[in-house]
């Protein structure tokens, strides 16, 4: 592959085939999983399945996240690890959403080394998976992915007199400075899905 095939493959196209994808490829794990017991008794068969994503499906109709979330939660049932990363949104509450287990669920954000932190602890959660070690995600990961900014990061405080803001003018009445309002939460869906799906599907 050329770099410039790379670059065409994962260019936004405005689609995010995201249950339909993810449950395709649920279902070839399943069947590898299966087919690999079969022809070795005598050994320790793990399936991973890790989805990773930065947007929300618009593209896999008649699907729907339920049908996501019986997949996952049948493939759990089979004991196979799945991991769930969402970037740019509450993965955890998301990941329950799609079937996935909160403590296998992580939060991304768009900064580069944040979110090359986010994809090595996905993939490291992988590894631990097919050695048999915990692969949950600790609240330091956690931290590392997508810090909770503190009060101490904040920009200064401008000056507030009670006649530019009420609500201002009443914190600081109350010795609260305004600046510890939290900022309303703000979600970005950027669509980038390329023609071999948003999934990755791997066999210990």
């Amino acid at each position: 592959m050329t770099l410039e095939e790379a670059h065409e493959m994962v260019s936004p196209r405005d689609l995010t085939r995201l249950y339909a994808t993810a449950m395709e490829e649920l279902a070839k794990l399943r069947r590898s999983v299966k087919e690999s017991k079969a022809a070795n008794p005598d050994k320790q068969v793990v399936g991973v399945f890790e989805l990773h994503t930065d947007g929300q499906d618009n593209e896999s109709a008649p699907f729907t996240s339920g049908d996501l979330n019986a997949a996952v939660k049948a493939a759990r049932a089979e004991g196979i690890t799945c991991i769930f990363a969402g970037a740019n949104q509450d993965a955890v509450t998301v990941g329950e959403q799609y079937g996935f287990d909160r403590d296998l669920s992580l939060t991304t954000d768009s900064t580069p080394q944040n979110a090359s932190a986010g994809l090595r602890l996905a993939s490291q959660a992988v590894m631990r998976a097919c050695s048999g070690a915990p692969p949950q995600f600790t609240t330091l990961m956690r931290q590392q992915s997508a810090p909770v900014p503190s009060f101490s990061d904040s920009p200064p405080t401008p000056p507030y007199s009670p006649s530019s803001s009420s609500a201002a003018a009443a914190l600081i009445a109350l010795g609260q400075p305004p600046n510890l309002i939290p900022p309303a939460l703000n979600l970005r869906q950027s669509a980038m899905a390329p023609p071999s799906g948003i999934t990755r599907q791997t066999n210990c």
